[in-house]
């Protein structure tokens, strides 16, 4: 059943960024637009051991191509990475890796301002110094934020935050479901 799902989701999203692209000459020409993101994130998750929360610092980097004034397609990957000191007696090196991509939503306009949503269907994977490799499961991000613009080419994103929702490959290990990340970088716009 698992494989049918990841099939499903795979294939899914291929047929989104399939239509996103053919569909792609029907909108203006004039107001499309590239972004390319780069920053820090924040984020809270489980472990898979304890069920214990982990702060943990990372990195987000991702891309979105705009079709018009407020629909695009985005792609993201992301790292983030906590010490477990609750689980054991011997603290160990938590890695959390996401990926994902889908529809984000943006009035973009030629103001200072530029908020955004965003939903993001993908997949995870969680390293445990010390443990045997876990296989990918599914992840979805879903949120928004809010861009503030230097100058047509270069904003900062003031902050994202994203609810995360994780479900592990195998029901046997612990993962919470519901995290939260919050980002903050540069965006560069083409």
């Amino acid at each position: 059943m698992r494989k049918i799902s990841r099939a499903l989701l795979i294939s899914t999203m291929a047929a989104l960024l399939a239509s996103a692209l053919l569909t792609a000459p029907l909108f203006a020409q004039d107001t499309s637009h590239v972004e390319v993101f780069g920053g820090y994130q924040f984020a809270k998750f489980s472990d898979g051991i304890s069920q214990k929360r982990l702060n943990a610092n990372g990195w987000d980097v991702g891309f979105a191509f705009y079709f018009n004034h407020w629909l695009g397609i985005k792609a993201e990957v992301s790292g983030a990475f906590a010490t477990d000191n609750i689980s054991s007696a011997l603290p160990f090196r938590v890695a959390n890796y996401t990926y994902a991509f889908g529809p984000v939503i943006s009035p973009w306009s030629r103001g200072r301002f530029a908020p955004f949503g965003e939903f993001l269907l993908g997949g995870y994977k969680e390293n445990l110094a010390g443990y045997p490799t876990q296989p990918e499961g599914f992840a979805l991000l879903t949120g928004g934020g809010l861009d503030v613009r230097l100058n047509p080419h270069l904003s900062l994103r003031a902050v994202e935050a994203d609810w995360l929702y994780t479900s592990p490959a195998n029901p046997a290990i612990l993962i919470k479901r519901n995290n939260v990340r919050v980002v903050t970088g540069v965006v560069f716009r083409f």
